[in-house]
């Protein structure tokens, strides 16, 4: 049952002058960075950063990876002003940068990130 100014209507469906909308044009996201993980083929190494935040991690994010020692969710990169930070998520074995364990850093260019036994 549908309220109409007040009145009840037992109309279902939209209005007979409403008109369809049609869906939005697709927007392409800008690639505003890359992440290389170690070890792979060209093709399945880079990762494209496209949004303000990429989660990495062995069962969650826009990036899986498949290690046992990486947490379900394990660090994140977000992006803000052109800039990339990196942010542990609490996972079990820690997040290092250049060989340093961090819970917050900022990332440049050629950083290497290591989470359980994956390097990106």
């Amino acid at each position: 049952m549908t309220t109409v100014a007040g009145r009840c209507s037992t109309r279902r469906g939209p209005h007979p002058t409403a008109r369809r909308r049609s869906a939005p044009a697709p927007v392409e996201v800008k690639v505003k960075g890359y992440l290389t993980q170690e070890g792979l083929s060209e093709e399945e190494a880079d990762y494209r950063l496209r949004g303000e935040t990429t989660v990495v991690g062995r069962r969650e994010g826009q990036i899986i990876v498949d290690d046992p020692a990486v947490s379900g969710r394990h660090f994140q990169i977000d992006e803000f002003s052109g800039r990339f930070f990196l942010r542990d998520l609490r996972s079990s074995n820690g997040t290092f940068l250049t060989g340093r364990m961090v819970r917050s850093a900022q990332l440049r260019s050629c950083g290497r990130i290591l989470s359980g036994s994956t390097e990106f």
